[in-house]
């Protein structure tokens, strides 16, 4: 890692997961045979979880914007933003012609207005690049969006819109200024106020009482709502594709439901409906159990394999480390088996920790998979804080498709003084913005790690 001069395989996957050696090798080596990939990433979105994740498009920028090849990727992107139709590149792309425009790029800020206004007249587009537009363009933008907005809300008055900007103190006084001019404006501002969304409301921190009490409060209307008949029921009938409202029942359920749907699982012959009823025990501990389980986590149906392996790593038992050791020595944790690793955490030995490496080394997961992993080292290094994995952090480093999950560990890197003075270099120009601000907190820290120079 130290030399930063990538392959184009290397920099694709860099630049994929937003990696500081990918900015790092355009400070040194230029753009060179790599443009179109750099390209290809400032067109399509490649953050792994666009809701979550910090955008990259300001980082894609600061490697495109003094180069030769400028004037060629500007003209793509802006070209691109205005036929491509998936709304993460669209979002990105949307920021990347701010940073355009602020940079004094006239083209793109007329390129911008003209794209943002018209995705604002459109529902699967409306609100992509309001805040861009607002940036830019300041309180006109505002009103221009707002009598958009209210146009679409007067042929429609229960159209659903997702304007895209925050509403504060200063809009909210000037989209009711100005609805006194404009009936759009005003159709617009009624929808807000109507909606909830005109309403500043000031979050006060809540006691633990309160706390508390919302949590009872939710488990109440939850268990009303889901009882265990309604529960069972929705698995026999095939609701839901998603573990999530099974995985609540769980957390909510008393000891006795539990034991029943225990009793359950091991007499459902239908292997979808056995599947949901073991998501119950996805977080919560399963009260018994037998042989059929182990079976099953071994078996060909990979939403029940899928669901055993969770069920039975919230158990603490020597069977259940045997088949942990068992996946791992013959490297099956990939697909369905992709939570094997968390077979560990109730069962885990300092030994382990080599085990692990020699299994996550051995294999070529997708993202999904290496996703998986992240979290189940991530559990583990937090249950256990064994300094044995620290070879396993690194390999989350530099293998999960989630800056969160990388910023938790280099952190944790850091804490046991694992955290090389080049992987704070990297994390210095890494594609999230949380990681930036923690590398340079470090650097205060300690005056001796320098940002790396720009070569």
């Amino acid at each position: 890692m130290a030399d930063y001069k990538l392959t184009r395989e290397q920099f694709a996957d860099a630049v994929s997961k937003g990696l500081g050696r990918a900015m790092l090798h355009v400070k040194r080596y230029g753009l060179g045979s790599i443009a179109d990939i750099l390209l290809d990433a400032c067109i399509h979105n490649k953050v792994y979880d666009t809701q979550c994740e910090d955008s990259r498009a300001k980082w894609l920028f600061e490697m495109i914007k003094d180069r030769a090849e400028y004037p060629t990727f500007r003209d793509s992107i802006l070209k691109a933003l205005e036929s491509e139709e998936k709304c993460a590149d669209l979002s990105q792309m949307c920021e990347m012609a701010k940073e355009m425009a602020l940079n004094g790029d006239k083209d793109a800020k007329q390129i911008l207005r003209k794209c943002v206004l018209d995705f604002a007249k459109t529902t699967e587009k409306d609100g992509v690049g309001a805040e861009e537009l607002i940036e830019v363009y300041g309180n006109s933008a505002v009103l221009d969006l707002g009598k958009i907005y209210g146009k679409r809300l007067l042929k429609n008055h229960n159209e659903e819109i997702s304007y895209g900007f925050y509403c504060g103190e200063d809009q909210q006084q000037l989209l009711i200024e100005n609805s006194k001019f404009s009936p759009e404006i005003k159709a617009f501002r009624d929808y807000l106020a109507k909606s909830g969304y005109f309403k500043l409301i000031k979050h006060k921190e809540l006691t633990r009482e309160q706390i508390r009490a919302n949590k009872q409060r939710r488990r109440k209307e939850y268990r009303k709502k889901y009882p265990l008949k309604k529960i069972v029921e929705d698995a026999r009938n095939g609701v839901s594709k998603y573990p999530m409202n099974y995985v609540r029942f769980g957390e909510y359920a008393t000891t006795k439901e539990l034991e029943k749907i225990s009793d359950l699982i091991l007499t459902e012959q239908d292997e979808d409906v056995r599947m949901r009823l073991l998501w119950i025990f996805r977080r919560t501990n399963l009260p018994k159990y037998s042989p059929k389980f182990f079976n099953w986590a071994n078996g060909e149906h990979e939403g029940v394999r899928r669901a055993s392996i969770a069920a039975l790593a919230q158990v603490p038992d020597k069977e259940v480390h045997e088949l942990a050791k068992t996946k791992a020595k013959a490297s099956q944790i990939l697909g369905a088996d992709s939570e094997a690793i968390d077979l560990f955490i109730e069962n885990y030995e300092s030994g382990d920790a080599k085990l692990i490496i020699n299994t996550l080394n051995s294999v070529r997961p997708v993202p999904d998979d290496a996703h998986a992993f992240s979290h189940s080292i991530r559990n583990l290094m937090e249950k256990y804080e064994d300094p044995k994995l620290a070879n396993a952090l690194i390999w989350v480093y530099e293998n999960t498709p989630c800056s969160i999950c990388r910023r938790f560990v280099a952190k944790m890197l850091n804490e046991i003084g694992a955290l090389s003075h080049e992987m704070i270099d990297e994390c210095m120009l890494d594609g999230s913005e949380q990681i930036k601000e923690f590398a340079k907190g470090l650097t205060k820290q300690n005056p001796r790690i320098n940002p790396p120079a720009a070569g």
